[in-house]
């Protein structure tokens, strides 16, 4: 297996930042700008992966999106809070053909997807489906409690990343990685930290039976203005990566070195479910 690719990185939060928050590409601020563009972006995901399995059927698809979960503090915030939970699973719902919710379905439909295209998402989903692997992408702001005014507060770790991927694991039964994960190095071991909870975390399920293929820190390399989210160019360094800009090694190089030449020696496709593309067999999370 030579073809891992992502056609689209993080659909449901591009749709958000250009559709609903009004800060990238289109600058939308509406419901309906948010379901054209996570539509849109799942079209082109599924479209692109129908056009590279006829060059090449033994590739595999990483579809990475934001791991996420919101967390109930005020009981009046319960019903939101639970549709919150059960939305932000429409990007694999679309990718994999899995029906959403009615409740999710409805909200859909309110904003401007049409009964044909759910159709094409879940007849196109249902076929791309065993080419993918389920990909998380979980930081320490993705776990979020409800205000009684609505508004959604990052709580840092609350669950951790090993207790939200069964949600999504359950739902779906597909082979999964933690695609990005990272932690800012303010001096206090706090990078090296997050990447030993995190990689334990990936452990600890791939002990218990889950198909957890792989880890991911994001990125090689600090980042410039990751901190406002690349609204503006400042040139504000954050001290994410596991090597600072002048390629000088943080903590976090050393832990993920080390992890990386204990545990990374085995080719990826030993780790696989039989029936990917090139394991040589059916998927026991295939349906039908």
């Amino acid at each position: 297996m030579d073809q891992v690719l992502t056609p689209v990185n993080e659909m449901l939060l591009c749709a958000r930042f250009s559709g609903l928050y009004g800060l990238w590409n289109e600058q939308k601020r509406s419901e309906a700008a948010l379901v054209a563009a996570h539509a849109t972006q799942c079209r082109a995901t599924l479209l692109a992966i129908g056009e590279i399995l006829k060059r090449r059927p033994d590739a595999v698809f990483i579809q990475s999106e934001i791991a996420e979960v919101y967390l109930e503090q005020w009981p009046e915030t319960h019903d939101d809070v639970e549709f919150r939970n059960r939305f932000r699973f429409i990007t694999f719902d679309f990718l994999y053909g899995t029906p959403p919710h009615a409740d999710v379905l409805n909200f859909l439909y309110d904003n401007g997807l049409s009964r044909a295209d759910y159709d094409w998402f879940m007849a196109h989903g249902r076929a791309a489906a065993r080419h993918c692997v389920l990909g998380m992408d979980y930081y320490g702001d993705n776990e979020r409690t409800l205000q009684r005014d609505g508004v959604a507060k990052p709580e840092g770790a609350m669950l951790g990343w090993d207790t939200i991927a069964l949600d999504y694991y359950h739902r779906y039964r597909r082979p999964m990685m933690l695609t990005e994960t990272n932690a800012v190095d303010r001096g206090g071991g706090e990078a090296r930290h997050w990447l030993l909870r995190t990689w334990h975390q990936a452990q600890h399920l791939r002990h218990r039976g889950v198909p957890v293929l792989g880890y991911t820190w994001y990125s090689l390399t600090d980042q410039i203005d990751w901190d406002i989210q690349l609204r503006e160019i400042r040139g504000q360094v954050t001290p994410n990566g596991l090597y600072t800009l002048e390629r000088k090694p943080r903590d976090a190089a050393r832990v993920f070195g080390e992890l990386a030449q204990t545990y990374g020696g085995s080719p990826l496709l030993e780790s696989m479910p039989a029936g990917l593309p090139g394991s040589g067999g059916r998927s026991p999370f295939d349906e039908g």
